[in-house]
């Protein structure tokens, strides 16, 4: 079986989009790979509406308060919007036409889908 999470991280390592998730102020405090696994469990628990607290009791390493702190101070419509242009390109970028036929499907149904992601976040 293939676990989501294991999907996420994959394609930040090809794309790192991660670091389009930056901090609303004026600085950052963590370092960037403090912060990448809390990007991709709240994406994870944003993406799957299985929510911030479901995911903190399901791990140990990682709490509810420092899931809530980087929804709250990482998470943008701006970031998800590059995040989700980073991944569909580099999709594009490797994907066999012959197989997947038409190329502008991936990016008329995630520009149909981001309001929604959008939107749940606010």
């Amino acid at each position: 079986m293939l676990d989501l999470l294991d999907v996420f991280v994959e394609a930040d390592r090809l794309t790192n989009f991660t670091h389009f998730f930056t901090h609303s102020g004026t600085k950052e405090v963590r370092s960037r790979e403090t912060l990448r696994p809390l990007i991709l469990l709240g994406l994870f628990a944003e993406g799957t509406n299985t929510g911030i607290k479901r995911v903190a009791k399901a791990n140990t390493r990682y709490s509810y308060d420092e899931l809530l702190y980087v929804r709250k101070h990482y998470f943008s419509v701006e970031a998800l919007r590059n995040a989700n242009g980073a991944v569909v390109n580099k999709i594009l970028a490797l994907r066999n036409p012959q197989l997947w036929g038409d190329e502008n499907f991936p990016s008329q149904m995630m520009n149909a889908l981001l309001p929604l992601i959008a939107a749940s976040l606010l």
